[in-house]
């Protein structure tokens, strides 16, 4: 999606809220404005891949016919054996990074190995397949998509009635009009997403209720599995903490509304755990007046690995952290800037988590075309911790990604943003020159620029970024009274 049609839905989006009673909006007794809201973005937002077919694909789909999918989730879910849990943490295995031959959940396992000393148990419980690698500390990671067909057989959809919903046709209408863009997909988008968190609710109910589970921690609260697990936390009484794992800005639909209800959204968690200020303060706005809390509590990755080194090249590094969704994969002035670097230094391109195999494929095809394969690193750019990285490199450049942020977190002195998107996203941290803003359609060469910035930085004033400890942050919800007795 092009920065002026994003820019222009995020605001349509927003003028809905004012114009139309959205907090009134009920599905099955739910506020459901947040999934309404996240599916009309990311209908209009995501890319339509053709469908592969694959003798995979088709196993798996006479698995459903037979429902013998259905019979495997029932066995594992009577021969489970539940404990006790004080924390429920869940995620997917993206989150997921390679480190001392392990994966770690970046934003989880440090908070995990902290409560765990202080003596409360915890487990996560991953919402995509787990992929055949060693997880750090496997003993408490747990499969969820094992149990979720038992639960979807066992929920019966239902039909929502969207006349109901007093002037939802007029912002169908509007939005058609608008964004020119057909509406029959997003309220089959919306169905969709509701009802699978309803049969994810059921799921994490039976968890939570088994394993008396007393606090539950999230990532990208804004999906199906998570509403299900924040509504059935909600349902518990129990509290639900969303972490943030990138950008925090108004041009983030799940993290940008007018206002809330008084007493807050079901769908919303209890909590907003934020990196920094900057991204509490965004969130804050429109959380103040609601039962809504936001929490400064820092990026637990970073600091597990502030006192950690590894080696990474012997010529000066230049990171570039791609973004999914982009056209083309690698732009003109990013292979311009890859050809003008001097042999003195590496660029190293760390693909996003979510990325495509195609995006892959165009981007090896690309850098192929332009005699560039040799002049990059992709694997050991998208394998090492990213701050560990980042702590090395010369420079970072991105578009709109977090790792702008955990670049400002960790005082990384060239960090570049090239993106009218990441301009907005980063408005706060370019104000401050805690930050470069490189324009494509302006500028030189962009490795000219980044020489440059390296340069003025060189006899600038260190730049601090107040430290935020996640240890102190853990504390408000080891309290007692915040944990059900």
């Amino acid at each position: 999606m092009e920065f002026e049609q994003r820019e222009k839905l995020i605001y349509f989006l927003k003028d809905a809220e004012g114009k139309f009673p959205v907090q009134e909006w009920k599905i099955e007794g739910v506020r459901a404005w947040p999934i309404i809201k996240t599916s009309v973005f990311f209908v209009s937002y995501e890319k339509k891949e053709v469908a592969q077919k694959s003798i995979k694909k088709y196993f798996i789909n006479f698995l459903k016919l037979m429902k013998l999918n259905v019979l495997y989730s029932f066995i594992c879910l009577k021969t489970l054996k539940f404990k006790k849990i004080d924390f429920l943490f869940s995620g997917f295995f993206g989150h997921r990074v390679l480190f001392e031959k392990f994966f770690y959940n970046r934003y989880f396992d440090p908070i995990m190995d902290y409560l765990e000393s202080h003596g409360y148990k915890s487990k996560i419980f991953e919402y995509e397949k787990m992929q055949g690698s060693i997880h750090y500390r496997q003993d408490r990671v747990f499969d969820a998509t094992k149990l979720i067909h038992y639960f979807k057989f066992k929920n019966k959809n239902i039909d929502i009635d969207f006349e109901k919903l007093e002037g939802f046709s007029e912002l169908m209408q509007e939005f058609e009009n608008q964004m020119k863009i057909s509406t029959s997909e997003i309220l089959e988008r919306i169905s969709s997403e509701f009802n699978n968190a309803l049969s994810w609710k059921n799921l994490w109910l039976t968890v939570i209720d088994k394993s008396k589970v007393q606090n539950v921690f999230v990532l990208c609260y804004y999906n199906s599995k998570m509403y299900g697990l924040i509504l059935a936390a909600k349902e518990r009484n129990i509290l639900s903490v969303d972490m943030q794992h990138g950008g925090q800005s108004d041009f983030n639909c799940a993290y940008n509304f007018s206002s809330l209800p008084q007493d807050g959204y079901e769908l919303l968690p209890d909590y907003f755990w934020t990196w920094d200020k900057v991204s509490a303060n965004n969130i804050f706005k429109f959380t103040q007046n609601s039962t809504h809390n936001v929490i400064v509590g820092g990026n637990p990755w970073i600091n597990f690995l502030k006192n950690k080194s590894i080696f990474l090249d012997n010529k000066k590094v230049i990171l570039y952290t791609l973004q999914t969704t982009q056209t083309p994969v690698l732009h003109p002035y990013i292979i311009d800037g890859i050809k003008n670097t001097p042999e003195e230094y590496t660029w190293w391109l760390r693909l996003h988590p979510r990325m495509t195999d195609i995006e892959i494929s165009t981007l090896h095809e690309q850098l192929k075309n332009e005699n560039l394969i040799d002049r990059v690193e992709i694997e050991k750019a998208s394998r090492l911790p990213l701050p560990l990285i980042l702590a090395q490199c010369s420079a970072h450049i991105s578009h709109f990604s977090g790792s702008i942020l955990e670049a400002d977190l960790m005082n990384i002195k060239v960090n570049v943003v090239i993106d009218k998107i990441g301009k907005k996203f980063f408005k706060k941290i370019l104000d401050e020159k805690r930050a470069f803003y490189f324009d494509p359609l302006t500028e030189l060469n962009l490795f000219t620029f980044i020489q440059n910035c390296i340069v003025d930085q060189e006899s600038s004033i260190e730049k601090l970024v107040e430290e935020m400890d996640y240890f102190e942050a853990i504390k408000i919800f080891t309290n007692e009274k915040f944990i059900s007795q």
